[in-house]
């Protein structure tokens, strides 16, 4: 139950039942809930204290090995750059993690994970203003995800590939994918949040300063009626439309 109100409701009140949970794990030697455990507690505190979350992932890490958790090992790598990329002087950390992680998952054929790292690569790159680089790892992520079928991932990706592509000088293009990512956002998942708004914002901006407002709102429009296999086309540096 803690589990599921971190997931669904990002609920912080669940911390005494989590200290409770990692008791009972502990004292019945299983490793397994000990690492998931460890992994909820550091993302509670990621934002507020990330070199604590830092060591509760590391933690988690030690715990799914010990239990002979290949996957798990590859999640705490992963919430490990999460927690690592937060402070700029841990970003080049964050990014030997998450290699770690996109050679690990690509051996082991675990395509969701490596779609999902590949993604997080472009976000601390991103952080990093390293715009091309961030780019080149979206797009990794949208064919990876696009080729397993994992749609969710594929949208992530998307969302974010816009803001890179606009900082590139690429705003035609930056605001085609941004109009289908904010229709298939919503499609999917429902009502945006401030923060998702906030992106959209920026990326409208950004391109609008570019393009203009018009060619801007008609590249929005457009996109937002595309179906996904041309969007992805696009996505990948496809000829963009008249």
């Amino acid at each position: 139950m803690a589990f599921l109100r971190w997931r669904l409701h990002r609920d912080a009140g669940i911390a005494p039942w989590l200290d409770e949970a990692l008791a009972l794990a502990q004292a019945a030697g299983d490793r397994a809930l000990e690492g998931s455990v460890l992994s909820v507690q550091g993302a509670m505190c990621r934002g507020r204290d990330p070199a604590a979350a830092a060591l509760l992932h590391r933690q988690a890490i030690d715990a799914w090995a010990a239990a002979g958790d290949a996957h798990g090992v590859q999640t705490g790598r992963y919430n490990l750059a999460l927690a690592l990329s937060v402070a700029p002087p841990t970003r080049a950390q964050a990014l030997a993690e998450i290699d770690q992680v996109i050679d690990a998952t690509r051996a082991a054929e675990d395509w969701g994970q490596l779609a999902a790292a590949w993604n997080q690569r472009g976000e601390v790159l991103r952080a990093e203003r390293r715009w091309a680089e961030a780019a080149a790892a979206y797009r990794r992520s949208l064919r990876v995800a696009d080729e397993a079928l994992e749609r969710l991932l594929l949208l992530y990706a998307l969302w974010n590939l816009p803001l890179a592509l606009v900082h590139l000088q690429d705003a035609a293009r930056a605001a085609l994918l941004m109009g289908h990512a904010e229709a298939a956002w919503v499609g999917v998942l429902g009502q945006l949040k401030d923060e998702d708004r906030r992106d959209l914002t920026r990326v409208r901006r950004l391109a609008a300063r570019q393009i203009g407002t018009e060619r801007t709102a008609r590249a929005w429009r457009e996109g937002a009626t595309l179906p996904l296999g041309a969007v992805l086309r696009l996505a990948l540096g496809g000829e963009l439309p008249p």
